[in-house]
């Protein structure tokens, strides 16, 4: 079964890496960009479609017809609340209005700060 996969953020490091391996998979890949002049980037890294939205506004159009959604946007720093929380909650009505039945979330807490944080062994 192909599934229509949002990467919202698909320009970020993490975003272009999961788009470029999404695009080389069996489902479609659609990435959200903010701006126009990324479009170009994300078809040279297989995304099958490309949708340019800001999700500090309207996001609806880029969550119709999709499956699954990976939020792997951030703000950089620069609109933590406008983009990480409230751009993450409007994607999230989005998606449970368009009855999207699987989102992943992306985030990390800390990451400056490595040594101070949680770690886990893996057993090989």
């Amino acid at each position: 079964m192909t599934r229509t996969v949002l990467v919202a953020g698909a320009h970020g490091q993490v975003g272009q890496h999961l788009t470029e391996q999404l695009g080389d998979g069996e489902h479609v890949a659609r990435a959200m960009v903010r701006d126009d002049s990324q479009v170009g980037a994300m078809e040279s890294l297989g995304a099958d479609e490309t949708v340019v939205a800001d999700l500090t506004e309207a996001v609806d159009h880029a969550v119709e017809g999709c499956d699954s959604i990976v939020f792997a946007a951030g703000s950089g720093g620069e609109n933590v609340y406008g983009v990480d929380r409230d751009g993450a909650i409007n994607l999230i009505d989005a998606a449970e209005d368009r009855g999207v039945d699987r989102f992943v979330m992306l985030s990390s807490m800390g990451p400056t700060i490595p040594n101070r944080g949680p770690t886990r062994s893996r057993s090989t």
